[in-house]
């Protein structure tokens, strides 16, 4: 973590440094040590910092998403120190990047399991940014796959953000998502539970 405060102006140190964190906090131990060493604050940090970079945004995003992965506090956190709305313009300015989405798109499906950040996400417009992700990777099944569990958390039990999913046309991509990645299960299951908080059961159960 004391890289990353040191050099945070620098994006090829924070590139690297953040690819590092990444491969190591696979570790689970290393996980629990990233996180009390105050990764999180550091990770959303230098996505902040360098958004516009696709080369950190992606690393960052990956080492986050591992320290974020079933971690609850970590999720409160993020929610803390402002991390869905540097993850909304990451993922806005990078849309068209596979690597960048599929990796950022990750966090807000993990962070998003926690009610106060899924209320976040509808204010900072992460429905409608998700979106854009998943129609600008259609034929991306590792993008689709986590732009559709991103996509399921943030709607859960979430009026408003369902609302949002509507009015952008959600069904439509969520649909195509399911249609052009038949067969493939981790975007069948996450695709068809997003559906089912805006869908009638016996409605998607027919198509």
């Amino acid at each position: 973590m004391k890289l990353l405060d040191l050099h945070t102006d620098h994006a090829t140190v924070m590139e690297r440094a953040c690819g590092a964190l990444g491969n190591i906090t696979v570790n689970p131990n290393n996980r629990v040590r990233c996180s009390q060493a105050g990764g999180v604050k550091a990770l959303v940090a230098v996505l902040s910092k360098h958004k516009a970079h696709p080369g950190v945004a992606q690393r960052a995003s990956r080492a986050l998403l591992n320290i974020t992965t079933n971690n609850r506090p970590n999720h409160t956190e993020c929610g803390k120190c402002g991390a869905v709305g540097v993850l909304v313009e990451v993922i806005r300015l990078h849309r068209h990047h596979a690597g960048v989405a599929q990796e950022a798109c990750g966090v807000l499906w993990s962070i998003a399991a926690d009610s106060k950040v899924r209320n976040m996400c509808g204010v900072e417009g992460a429905v409608e940014v998700v979106l854009e992700a998943l129609r600008a990777n259609r034929q991306d099944k590792r993008v689709a796959e986590r732009t559709c569990g991103a996509l399921g958390n943030i709607l859960a039990n979430n009026k408003a953000n369902q609302k949002k999913l509507l009015a952008a046309d959600g069904v439509e991509e969520l649909s195509e998502a399911l249609y052009l990645h038949e067969g493939v299960k981790g975007v069948e299951t996450n695709a068809t539970r997003a559906l089912r908080t805006v869908v009638p059961a016996e409605i998607l159960n027919q198509a």
